[in-house]
């Protein structure tokens, strides 16, 4: 088989789920919006670092993820959460800091949770990191569709 056609098809998938993923994520903050708050209380945080070597290149990637762990309670139910966004994305150290920096421990914040499902909740009802990936998923979709072009 071809393989221009094979890494078309590819690149396509990726960029479809990449897509996906944006889209997704975009849905839950918008319809999150719209979900009760109650207040809850910061019980710790934390910066964790992540690291992810090349051994083609020796070229190591550091990034930084803000970790918010939090506690609140529903109708009399006590939940725990960590999620702070929709979608996913990492920073660089200093950004990650000023992200649990907003967030000290013991410190009353606002918790968005979903009245169908409490233990699912959030502090900020926005999604990150969804643009690049939504870029990132067209530019592979578009490349893909030019491979395969290429192909026949």
């Amino acid at each position: 088989m071809n393989v221009t056609l094979i890494l078309g098809v590819t690149l396509i998938v990726v960029g479809g789920a990449m897509i996906l993923f944006a889209q997704i994520a975009n849905k839950r903050a918008e319809a999150a919006q719209a979900w009760p708050v109650v207040q809850g209380k910061v019980e710790s945080t934390e910066v964790k670092r992540h690291s992810s070597h090349n051994p083609k290149t020796h070229h190591t990637t550091v990034s930084y993820i803000p970790v918010v762990n939090y506690s609140y309670t529903v109708e009399g139910s006590s939940y725990k959460g960590s999620k702070l966004t929709f979608g996913s994305s990492t920073y660089d150290s200093t950004t990650a800091h000023n992200i649990v920096d907003q967030y000290s421990t013991g410190s009353s914040v606002g918790v968005h949770y979903d009245p169908k499902n409490p233990a699912k909740a959030v502090l900020e009802v926005k999604a990150v990191g969804t643009k690049m990936n939504l870029i990132v998923g067209i530019v592979f979709a578009a490349l893909g569709v030019v491979l395969i072009a290429l192909s026949y």
